[in-house]
């Protein structure tokens, strides 16, 4: 079976990247109610790391079962996700200091990291699970 979609004889869509990206939705619907929820009590770096942490946990759970094929032991695939995790979440807070700063508006600059980390998280964790497709 292909993991093409054709939507029309010129366009295709990746199916991996679809199921991806809905698991995306998910994992950052979480990440930001608890980066929202948390913000509001202990800041900004604290919020992120937490949010970040509980994100990461529930996409590996989903991605392992419904995304990516595992050519991994499950724990070293897991071992890579958590150094991936650390310099993204190093990425991701350093981030969103620079674009708070700018813009003025965590709530923007929180939706401008979303999509930023989106690339990195894919590919990051394609590599952890050692996905060839």
């Amino acid at each position: 079976m292909s993991n093409m979609i054709g939507l029309s004889n010129t366009c295709l869509i990746d199916r991996q990247k679809v199921k991806y990206l809905i698991s995306s939705i998910i994992v950052t619907s979480v990440d930001y109610l608890v980066f929202i929820v948390a913000f509001k009590v202990v800041g900004l770096i604290i919020a992120n790391t937490l949010s970040y942490v509980v994100a990461l946990n529930l996409s590996f759970n989903i991605q392992k079962r419904y995304i990516f094929k595992t050519e991994r032991n499950i724990t070293t695939a897991y071992i890579y996700i958590v150094i991936f995790a650390i310099v993204g979440v190093i990425i991701s807070t350093t981030t969103l200091y620079v674009l708070n700063y700018f813009l003025r508006n965590i709530i923007l600059a929180k939706v401008i990291l979303i999509i930023i980390m989106f690339y990195y998280n894919f590919y990051s964790k394609k590599y952890a699970f050692n996905d060839k497709r």
